[in-house]
């Protein structure tokens, strides 16, 4: 009777170990609607300017290689650039930005030129745990009490 108990447990022990192993090993993987595109990172990029935000505007491909130090969007919603003064910043994309400040520079100043604007503070929130994409994003829109 001993030597069928003792074979009993050793049968169960092996159950429950194949059926731990399995718990750890398995998943699951959740999809979207057939045919849908996941939403990726850069979906969320590069939102409008606002006052306060710090940006980078960096200009290339001109005989002066001009890089400026960095700069926030002031009170009144504008940014000082090379060669045009002050270009209304606020509410535009950085896009929209780069090609203001291209129209002011090319052709009057520079045949040519490059310009690109790197936004150094962005505001990010985190998703993770169990999701489709677990990442960092860019915060977009004005802060505010409930958001």
């Amino acid at each position: 009777m001993k030597f069928s108990l003792q074979k009993f447990s050793v049968g169960c022990f092996l159950v429950f170990a194949c059926a731990f192993i399995a718990s750890l090993t398995g998943g699951c993987e959740t999809t979207g609607p057939a045919g849908a595109a996941l939403p990726t990172p850069t979906n969320f990029l590069s939102g409008p300017l606002q006052v306060g935000d710090k940006i980078r505007i960096e200009l290339t491909g001109t005989p002066l290689q001009y890089q400026p130090p960095e700069q926030a969007v002031k009170e009144d919603g504008t940014v000082s650039v090379l060669h045009c003064g002050a270009i209304v910043a606020l509410g535009k994309t950085p896009r929209q930005l780069e090609q203001a400040i291209q129209a002011c520079l090319v052709p009057d100043y520079f045949k040519q030129a490059t310009i690109t604007i790197t936004e150094l503070n962005n505001r990010y929130f985190f998703v993770g745990g169990f999701v489709v994409r677990p990442d960092r994003y860019i915060y977009e829109g004005s802060t505010t009490l409930t958001r």
